[in-house]
């Protein structure tokens, strides 16, 4: 066995690197060739997560692909692999490998994910015990490897389904070691995962790391937060959404795990820089002068159930007998499927369905000079993937299952005049938008989706892919592993400093702090936060003693008050008549600055407004008590009277709505009942931001309060130094430092903090 103690100082010496990722398979193969060993880069993600700049100094743990018991040879490969490809193996015996890869997170994970309930084979049902205990043995030589070769203070990003054990391993030994844990593959839902005699384990190892991350929020952070509330009966502590972390669960064992989706993204720069090429180049031009006079439509990636080939040609098939103007164009169609797994029988049954599909299709509507399908089974190069994308018209991917579909954004951000036809069962769909949207399991809409590819007008199609390819690009590798480690630092630091009651010593030193600043900004919302939520709004006044704190503040000299709302501006005028302080209504889409009786008008789209508020309105007939509130630069639906027997046509509509602003640079927000659209320019957080730079404050100097209850003050939150005093109001907010516990104490803290600033003006 490999002494991995000698490899430690590598993992720990300064310089060295703050983060290991274990994979199941290495982005190097090693295999043994006429004696010799032989090393070959894979593709795929991993490989190009390590060619990234974010990711230059990792060290990356996995399996090397070959089985060897050989130490000489284990050794030598190691060397090679950490001095070469930053990389450290882990050895599997042949029986491993069988059993932990092949029968279960192949044969029963994958499938089960994908929305497969599990209805194993009589071997697997008859020797599932055995089968489980290698998976999680094979975890455990895993995690001996990490914590061989680094100290406690590495961080640890675990990946896939191989090695959801991992966390909960190296926690045991090291509770202070920060894990996360990143699923690349679909979460199922309760009625799906709880098939699995196992899934109550699943679900408790992932609540051993301190971050889960995964590909899309509407499908697969709703079903882990389902399954989780569920099977294992813990609450989520965390209503939050839009940018900062979704879920937060504390386990039996104390451990607290932040749950968000960030779904991963393609390397663009290098797609960009292999594509300026003159291989690439060259292989566009001769794929034109090949087809030239046929119109193109690209399907690719590799032999799964998943990928919905069968569903795909029958629909290709569908197009050709309801369209004969495809036949009559010589609509041609490049179906390559990559080989996978061609030792597992499903595998080679769908592989020969296949081969009978294209040639039956092939067979039926081909002619002299035109075949339909142009069928590959074989890997292409990118080059060759790419080029075929540049010269297409259409691009069709309808996997019935998958997680985020890299293949999709490829070929998407490769192409220039094609229109994409997607399955709407994809991570990759929230990057689509503007896309020809389809069911995978409808041939009629798959055939329909072609033909509306192929027919649509031209400068019609390019704005929309345009707009696809740029989306691409704004969320692409680099980003996501930026906003995948922001968020694994953010619930590694929260989960060890959770926000603190604001009482005693914490309370005094603010005030004190306050009171010896030069400038002092007091950032506070009003209803829930300085004000009681009512359910009628006209019921809601500023108590007088209230109001007079509020004076007092704004005498101050050191005092700058800002109040930011939702509110329309003609509340806060009711509100706040006569108060010297800046003011933003509709979330920032008007600003008023103290002194000033005028309210400004922010530079922010508003057109969509009476179109969200129609949907609201059509939507809400059949809801009894929604009220749909219209502003001028917002929309908010109130459901906080609905009956619970309609929660589920409410979530229905929030994620219809979901679905038809995707990409459209508009913003909602679920928060206290309410359901509220904004503009990405017109968001509470914009407003403050603009009223501080107006107002020429030196955000690093001064000394900042931020009170708020709600989300849209969580984002303003997020905006604001790292220094600033945050304080949640009610409830706790995941960006808090200090929790007050009603609208009531926030008030009693204003006023002791008007008291403090007076006696510092005194003296």
């Amino acid at each position: 066995m490999l002494d991995y103690r000698k490899y430690r100082l590598v993992a720990g010496t300064p310089g060295s690197p703050s983060t290991l990722l274990t994979v199941n398979r290495l982005p190097v193969t090693v295999s043994k060739e006429d004696g010799v060993l032989v090393y070959k880069r894979s593709g795929g993600g991993v490989a190009s997560m390590l060619e990234s700049p974010e990711l230059q100094s990792v060290l990356c743990v996995g399996w090397p692909g070959i089985i060897t018991d050989d130490p000489k040879e284990q050794e030598e490969i190691a060397e090679r692999l950490l001095s070469e490809y930053r990389c450290l193996p882990v050895f599997l015996s042949e029986n491993e490998v069988r059993e932990y890869y092949t029968l279960v997170a192949n044969g029963i994970l994958w499938p089960l994910f994908h929305g497969w309930k599990f209805e194993g084979p009589k071997d697997i049902l008859e020797h599932l015990e055995k089968y489980w205990k290698t998976y999680t043995e094979v975890n455990e030589e895993f995690s001996r490897v990490v914590l061989a070769v680094s100290p406690a203070d590495v961080r640890v990003w675990v990946h896939d389904y191989h090695l959801i054990p991992s966390g909960r391993i190296l926690r045991e030994k090291q509770p202070s070691r920060a894990v996360s844990f990143f699923l690349h593959i679909p979460l199922p839902d309760l009625m799906t995962l709880t098939t699995f005699p196992k899934h109550r384990e699943i679900l408790e190892n992932l609540l051993w790391y301190n971050f889960v991350g995964l590909q899309t929020f509407g499908r697969d952070v709703k079903n882990l937060v389902s399954c989780l509330e569920e099977s294992l009966h813990i609450a989520n502590e965390s209503s939050s959404r839009d940018g900062v972390i979704a879920a937060k669960f504390v386990s039996e064992n104390g451990n607290v795990t932040f749950i968000d989706s960030v779904g991963i993204g393609i390397d663009t720069e290098k797609i960009e820089i292999m594509m300026t090429g003159e291989v690439f180049q060259g292989k566009v031009r001769k794929l034109r002068q090949v087809y030239q006079g046929k119109k193109l439509c690209l399907a690719y990636g590799r032999l799964d159930p998943t990928k919905g080939y069968v569903e795909t040609l029958l629909g290709i098939k569908r197009a050709f007998e309801k369209y004969p103007a495809l036949v009559e164009q010589q609509a041609t169609f490049v179906f390559v499927v990559s080989p996978s797994r061609e030792d597992a029988e499903k595998y080679v049954i769908l592989k020969d369905e296949i081969d009978r599909m294209v040639s039956s299709i092939n067979s039926r509507f081909c002619t002299d000079t035109w075949t339909p399908i142009v069928y590959f089974y074989r890997n292409l190069t990118q080059e060759k993937l790419f080029a075929y994308a540049r010269v297409s018209e259409v691009l069709l991917f309808a996997p019935v299952a998958d997680g985020m579909n890299m293949s999709v954004l490829e070929a998407c951000f490769a192409s220039e005049d094609a229109m994409v036809v997607a399955s709407d069962r994809m991570g990759a769909l929230e990057r689509l938008g503007g896309g020809i949207i389809v069911n995978p399991l409808d041939i009629e809409g798959i055939a329909d989706g072609i033909y509306q590819a192929f027919t649509m007008d031209g400068r019609e199609k390019r704005a929309r892919m345009k707009a696809i390819r740029e989306r691409i690009a704004e969320t692409n590798l680099g980003w996501w592993i930026t906003k995948f480690f922001g968020l694994w630092q953010f619930a590694t630091e929260r989960s060890r400093n959770p926000p603190r009651r604001l009482t005693g010593a914490w309370r005094r030193n603010l005030l004190q702090t306050s009171a010896e600043a030069s400038q002092v900004v007091v950032i506070a919302d009003s209803d829930g936060t300085q004000l009681d939520i009512s359910p009628n709004l006209d019921d809601v006044t500023v108590p007088p003693e209230h109001l007079m704190t509020l004076q007092i503040l704004t005498c101050s000299p050191t005092l700058t008050l800002i109040l930011p709302s939702g509110r329309k501006k003609e509340v806060m005028d009711r509100w706040y008549a006569g108060l010297h302080a800046h003011q933003t209504a509709e979330h920032g889409g008007y600003v008023k600055y103290a002194g000033e009786t005028a309210w400004v008008e922010r530079d922010i789209p508003k057109e969509w407004v009476r179109d969200t508020a129609r949907f609201f309105k059509e939507k809400g007939v059949h809801i009894p008590r929604l009220r749909v509130e219209e502003k001028e630069t917002a929309i908010a639906c109130h459901y906080r009277h609905v009956k619970e027997e309609y929660a589920g046509r409410i979530q229905a509509m929030i994620s219809e709505l979901r679905d038809r602003l995707e990409g459209s640079g508009l913003v909602i927000r679920e928060d206290n009942c309410v359901v509220e659209v904004v503009h990405s320019r017109g968001t509470k957080a914009a407003g403050v931001l603009s009223l501080l730079s107006h107002l020429h404050i030196d955000t690093e100097e001064a000394v900042i309060f931020a009170l708020g209850d709600g989300e849209s003050d969580e984002e303003v939150m997020r905006v604001l130094p790292i220094h600033a005093h945050k304080i949640s109001v009610g409830r706790q907010l995941f960006e808090a430092d200090y929790v007050i516990e009603s609208p009531q104490e926030c008030r009693a803290f204003l006023s002791e903090l008007a008291d403090a600033l007076c006696r510092a003006k005194v003296a």
